[in-house]
């Protein structure tokens, strides 16, 4: 809500003339704001994924390049850890549409509890998420991974355990590194470490 006042330099009564240019005035900066806001809208949907409100694959791309791009230090430039949710179709099956998409909303907020203020998490498909790690220790990633493989979400709303857990397939930039190659590498170790059970793999 907002207000538009008028004023002059002494008391007096405003015309009619007056009153109405300044309800002009109103009505065009009302449907300016409104078509800002309509604007803002839109821009925030277009980069974040409507049921989960995290960054979607379009932001998440920005956020690695500008991580890649950002000016070299003692950190490695950036690391990406690509997850998978294992067993979520089953998980998904048995509680129907709804309570899958229940499901994966607490996964999420859990998710967000375990990587740092200054990492990005996207979702990038349906049971799939990435990680941006911006200036970030060698070592940082594997604890974040960590933490990862050991959030569960069960099938609480019947009563009956049926864990879901990630494979997490880490990536640290290197010298010369591209968002593309970098994603791929990630994508690479998460399907090794699907393969192999070990929770997560970090890329050569």
């Amino acid at each position: 809500m907002g207000g538009v006042d008028g004023h002059s330099a002494r008391p007096r009564e405003y015309t009619d003339r007056e009153v109405m240019f300044l309800r002009s005035v109103t009505a065009v900066l009302a449907t300016a704001i409104r078509r800002i806001d309509a604007e803002e809208a839109l821009r925030y949907q277009s980069l974040h994924d409507p049921l989960t409100g995290l960054p979607n694959r379009a932001l998440v791309r920005r956020r690695i390049d500008a991580a890649v791009n950002a000016p070299p230090g003692p950190e490695s430039p950036v690391a990406v850890l690509l997850i998978d949710l294992d067993g979520f179709k089953i998980l998904n099956d048995r509680l129907g549409h709804a309570g899958g998409d229940d499901a994966l909303i607490r996964w999420t907020e859990q998710l967000r509890t375990v990587v740092r203020p200054t990492d990005t998490v996207a979702r990038i498909g349906g049971d799939e998420f990435l990680i941006v790690c911006p200036a970030i220790l060698a070592e940082d990633p594997l604890t974040i991974a960590t933490r990862i493989t050991e959030l569960q979400v069960g099938d609480h709303a019947v009563g009956q355990g049926l864990p879901v857990t990630a494979s997490v397939g880490i990536a640290l930039a290197g010298p010369g590194e591209t968002r593309e190659r970098l994603i791929r590498r990630a994508d690479t170790a998460m399907y090794q470490a699907k393969t192999t059970g070990t929770g997560y793999t970090l890329a050569p």
